[in-house]
């Protein structure tokens, strides 16, 4: 009975992956993974007792870091594609009004 749930949950688990991927792409989907990875070990040194080492830790810090840079590259990008389009928009009713 034991093997048979395992095997499901791994089923469910192998599901949501790919509906994952599916709607994000492979670096969002990696950045998910990390931070479920931090929180795994964080929760399990403050409930379990575990010992975390400096080095995980330095590691840690790096991977946020990581995570805060690349989440302001994809808001600059963002706001950047924003103000094209908008001034697309505006010279296109511009152009509208004079024709």
């Amino acid at each position: 009975m034991l093997i048979l749930t395992n095997s499901v949950c791994a089923f469910i688990l192998n599901v949501s992956i790919a509906i994952a991927l599916k709607r994000l792409s492979a670096l969002t989907f990696t950045i998910v993974a990390l931070v479920k990875d931090i929180v795994i070990v964080v929760c399990s040194a403050q409930i379990l007792g575990d010992v975390v080492t400096e080095m995980q830790w330095l590691g840690f810090a790096i991977t946020i870091m990581g995570l805060g840079l690349w989440s302001n590259i994809k808001l600059s990008e963002n706001v950047e594609k924003a103000r094209e389009k908008e001034k697309l928009i505006s010279k296109d009713k511009k152009d509208e009004t004079y024709a």
